[in-house]
């Protein structure tokens, strides 16, 4: 399924193998240089439009990783990985509860400005935080709207975001199902022009 955003954590087994070869500095992590590798990509990639990371030592095993939020246009997160050259299919991840916390917490706001663990943020862009209610449910009809469009199904809608799936089902199919009949009726009219086209051809000896 394609989505518009996307948040988790980075940890050292998703880094692309050059930050792991042992010819990088002895000295700096490879995922604080992979964070700093990231930031670049970040600021040059147009399919990125905002976002916030940071650097954080893990409470619990006291493990360096980033955790990031990203806004972008619609991408699948196997994309979203790939463009950004991280291995394994839990790299990126879609958001599981609110966006607005998510981005707080990378982006050290509100209560989190002095969290401690924190080596290094980065901000950038303009974030929306779509859908970002008090409990992380979210039935933005919009943004289901925008999923069909982009040629996602009302299955994919309803393993992404079972509570928006609830609550505007109808909606959702109605517009899927007007959307394959365009469709239908477009490749027929296009097969309609062709074929008179060929007989126009025909009447002119071509």
């Amino acid at each position: 399924m394609q989505l518009k955003r996307c948040s988790g954590a980075i940890w050292p087994k998703h880094l692309p193998a050059i930050f792991l070869d042992g010819d990088q500095d002895e000295e700096v992590e490879p995922i604080e240089l992979y964070f700093d590798h990231m930031v670049l990509q970040l600021v040059q990639n147009e399919k990125i439009l905002g976002g916030a990371l940071a650097l954080e030592v893990g409470e619990e095993h006291g493990n360096l990783h980033i955790q990031y939020y990203l806004e972008h246009k619609p991408m699948r997160l196997a994309t979203i990985g790939r463009e950004l050259g991280l291995k394994g299919g839990d790299a990126i991840t879609r958001v599981k509860h609110s966006a607005k916390g998510a981005y707080d917490y990378c982006a050290g706001l509100g209560e989190y400005a002095n969290k401690e663990g924190v080596l290094k943020r980065f901000v950038f862009g303009e974030v929306k935080c779509w859908g970002s209610g008090p409990d992380g449910r979210k039935a933005d009809l919009n943004g289901c709207v925008e999923a069909i469009m982009n040629g996602n199904t009302p299955y994919d809608i309803l393993k992404e975001n079972p509570y928006a799936y609830a609550i505007h089902r109808q909606r959702i199919w109605g517009l899927y199902d007007d959307l394959k009949e365009m469709n239908s009726m477009s490749r027929f009219s296009d097969e309609i022009e062709q074929a008179i086209e060929e007989t126009k051809k025909g009447w002119r000896g071509e």
